[in-house]
């Protein structure tokens, strides 16, 4: 069976790229100090109106001045590295005759990471840093075969196994092809890669609505756009258009599915492949997939299982610095019984990619390719401080309106400013894992009941909220539509 094309193999390591395995010796040896990152400056670029430098439709009167430019080009002055020097970098990190990567190498992509990858370099860096550009050669022709077995085993009419979860319920007897399907028509709608899907694509309004709106953009725009365009240098490198993109991520969530039984498929998984393949070609997207997936310090998948044990855990953590690091948001957010899985669940479940705008997406994913889980409690807690005035005087009910609309209010470089200076400790991060691991050892599901008393509003002590709990189960349902409801 093409599914013993086997998980394990994977790696250039057991469990890890030497580079990510490099990284976590020298996390475990020393803590880099926060402060020291760097700041980013402030400089003011032009907005992407009209069709933006990720590829997605813009239309004018959408853009505003809060936006002045793109995070991933805002690069502190006199810090950055053009192209050349990454590749030079990124060399230097090549493995040493003992297994090993170079500690130095290994602190100043960290370092230059968190100012700023060039938009050109994406591709290389990522497939660098997880291995991808050594595996392929490797597994030549798996992909095809792959997605051949997908489409075989899905054809026969194979059934989503049943999944419960205390953010979702269960949904049992549902086609893996047809929930698929219906991801695919969800996945970037305003993407140019994906806006190809059901009737835009056989009407071919995509290429009209792209042209109109390009024709209404001043030169100046225009000139900016096509000179930085990731979109565009990538649409080129990888050969998928507008008419393919749904095509391609079909592909790839079908191989998926037969390369990992375990997890098959589960939605949220659609974004992040998605959003793998609005930078890197086909075969290379999949395998990035696989990497994040499977590999530490990554290990996606454990957001998926059955169980959803990875989404608990992480919300776990999250949830406890919130406590440490931002008390008074904490004991609002008690005081509201608002509990962190209401409205972080697709944050932790897609690294962001699901809502958030890609001038944060990619500067996220950069960071998270390089150091893992910590970036995502970071970012977590950068948003969430940005939100606090503001969250302080909302009652649950009006934190879910807030939440629908939170993604598009932030300017994504202060953010990846402010999560900088966040005195967040690899340290702080294992203790609460250790906890979490301990409650689960122990058999006692504190946490998931508290979700589930938090969510219901069925506490008996909680009079209030159960008086409540038909308008908030209104906001719930409302808002989890709106933002295309992860867990099955």
């Amino acid at each position: 069976s093409h599914a013993n094309l086997e998980r394990s193999h994977y790696g250039m390591s057991a469990g890890m790229s030497a580079f990510n395995l490099s990284m976590k010796q020298l996390e475990d040896e020393e803590e880099l100090d926060m402060s020291g990152a760097g700041s980013l400056t402030d400089d003011s670029y032009s907005s992407a109106r009209c069709y933006d430098k990720f590829g997605f439709i813009v239309e004018n009167e959408q853009v505003d001045a809060h936006f002045d430019g793109s995070a991933t080009n805002m690069i502190t002055k006199g810090n950055e590295l053009n192209a050349e020097e990454w590749e030079e970098l990124l060399e230097r990190c090549a493995v040493t005759t003992s297994g090993e990567v170079p500690k130095a190498a290994l602190r100043k992509v960290k370092q230059h990471m968190r100012l700023g990858l060039p938009d050109s370099m994406r591709r290389r860096a990522w497939t660098a840093i997880t291995g991808v550009d050594v595996l392929m050669p490797e597994r030549e022709g798996d992909y095809d075969s792959l997605v051949e077995e997908g489409h075989r085993v899905l054809n026969v009419g194979d059934r989503i196994k049943e999944r419960s979860s205390s953010m979702g319920g269960i949904a049992s007897g549902q086609s893996i092809k047809g929930v698929i399907e219906r991801d695919l028509h969800r996945t970037f709608p305003r993407h140019i890669l994906f806006a190809g899907s059901e009737e835009v694509q056989k009407s071919d309004a995509v290429k009209d609505t792209v042209d109109d709106v390009e024709s209404n953009c001043d030169e100046e725009t225009q000139g900016k756009r096509t000179s930085s365009s990731t979109a565009d240098t990538q649409n080129q490198d990888n050969d998928i258009n507008h008419l393919e993109g749904p095509a391609a991520l079909r592909r790839l969530l079908y191989a998926y599915n037969v390369y990992d039984e375990e997890v098959g498929y589960c939605q949220g998984m659609n974004f992040i492949a998605a959003m793998f393949l609005t930078f890197l070609p086909e075969e290379e997207a999949f395998w990035m997939f696989v990497a994040v997936m499977n590999e530490e310090p990554y290990e996606m998948r454990e957001l998926f299982l059955e169980n959803m044990a990875g989404t608990h855990k992480s919300l776990f953590v999250a949830d406890k610095l919130i406590q440490k690091l931002l008390p008074k948001l904490a004991y609002h957010f008690k005081r509201e019984s608002i509990h962190i899985s209401m409205f972080a669940t697709q944050w932790v479940m897609t690294i962001f990619a699901s809502t958030f705008p890609f001038d944060l997406v990619a500067r996220v994913w950069d960071s998270f390719i390089v150091e893992g889980w910590k970036v995502v409690y970071r970012i977590t807690l950068a948003l969430l401080d940005y939100a606090t005035p503001e969250l302080l005087e909302l009652s649950i009910e009006e934190v879910f309106d807030y939440f629908r609309e939170f993604p598009q209010k932030i300017d994504g470089q202060a953010i990846i400013n402010a999560s900088l200076n966040i005195p967040l400790k690899n340290k702080l991060i294992r203790k609460y894992t250790d906890e979490w691991n301990k409650v689960q050892n122990r058999g006692n599901d504190i946490f998931h009941r508290k979700v589930s008393s938090d969510s219901n509003a069925s506490s008996a002590s909680g009079t209030r909220i159960i008086q409540r709990s038909k308008v908030i189960a209104k906001k719930m349902r409302a808002s989890f539509r709106q933002n295309r409801r992860l867990s099955l």
